[in-house]
């Protein structure tokens, strides 16, 4: 079932990369063969990600995102604006998980787009927003389309099942019950 889930994962990243890219303007000044991600940059921002996440040095973050990114995870109430805030967010999901650890599956690079595929797992030991410490373990994956713009992340959106994560956690998903004459 889980690789069913990453095959599906990766056929919508891939898609969305495609259209992603074909909408695109073409720059003036750069050849077709150059490529604005390069593979090494990518690995850089890919091994730094890794690297702030899974020991807590959150401000490794300023060296691969720019100040004003954009983030959509549908983790967040809202989209995250800057790399101060996605700190906070980011600290937010440490305390909740403090044992969590990230790892990168495969990634790709095409013009200015970088997408990886991603495994996190966790112990939930802290508050995750309203809810209390379940003490239970979670695994998750998910993908990341990232808009690199002068060596940086300028853009970010996070796909991944939200109900996959609060299953783990304990949820159930119930039904609406029809409404009763006294409800009305």
């Amino acid at each position: 079932m889980r690789k069913r889930r990453l095959i599906i994962l990766a056929a919508l990243a891939f898609t969305a990369m495609i259209i992603i890219a074909s909408c695109q303007p073409e720059e003036t000044g750069t050849s077709e063969t150059e490529a604005a991600v390069t593979e090494e940059r990518a690995k850089e921002i890919l091994d730094t990600w890794l690297e702030a996440r899974n020991n807590y040095k959150l401000d490794l973050l300023d060296s691969i995102y720019s100040t004003e990114s954009a983030i959509h995870d549908p983790g967040a109430e809202r989209d995250i604006c800057g790399v101060a805030e996605l700190k906070q967010y980011y600290d937010r999901t440490h305390k909740a998980f403090p044992d969590v650890h990230f790892e990168f599956g495969e990634y790709r690079t095409a013009g200015d787009w970088l997408i990886s595929f991603w495994t996190i797992q966790g112990t939930h030991t802290g508050s995750f927003g309203e809810l209390p410490p379940t003490g239970k373990e979670i695994m998750v994956s998910g993908a990341a389309i990232d808009r690199i713009e002068d060596g940086m992340i300028a853009e970010e959106w996070v796909f991944m099942n939200p109900l996959e994560l609060y299953q783990q956690l304990g949820f159930k998903l119930v039904p609406p019950q029809p409404e009763t004459e006294e409800e009305e």
